[in-house]
């Protein structure tokens, strides 16, 4: 039971860990989900004594960031401060709030602009 125990084990490492190098953040999710998504693996791997040291993880998270977040990542990597995970995830969650604020203010504004100029040219006609 114990050479099948192990293989089965081997099997696990193998599927984690691609799936960590694979892991991508997209535009399509909350960021802050899909983060806790990567920590959540982070963990699995821990429990099978696949320790993923915290500057790795933390350079893992901003490496898989969406182009969307370009700007951020390399304000992030060009920074003096080492961040840790906590530190990162909380920079990261207060990035996320602001750029849906800002989205929902411009949606708000595109609307305005928008009834502004069908109802000019209803009262050009």
């Amino acid at each position: 039971m114990e050479p099948k125990y192990k293989h089965e084990k081997k099997g696990i490492d193998k599927f984690l860990t691609f799936k960590f190098f694979e892991f991508k953040i997209s535009d399509d999710m909350p960021i802050m989900d899909q983060v806790h998504e990567l920590d959540v693996l982070v963990s699995q791997l821990s429990e099978l004594q696949i320790v993923v040291p915290d500057t790795l993880q933390v350079r893992a998270i901003l490496s898989k960031l969406p182009p969307s977040w370009h700007n951020y990542r390399k304000k992030i990597l060009h920074s003096i401060e080492s961040f840790t995970i906590e530190q990162v995830t909380t920079h990261m969650q207060i990035e996320a709030t602001n750029r849906a604020r800002e989205a929902m203010i411009l949606s708000s504004t595109c609307c305005r602009l928008a009834r502004s100029l069908i109802n000019r040219k209803w009262k050009n006609y």
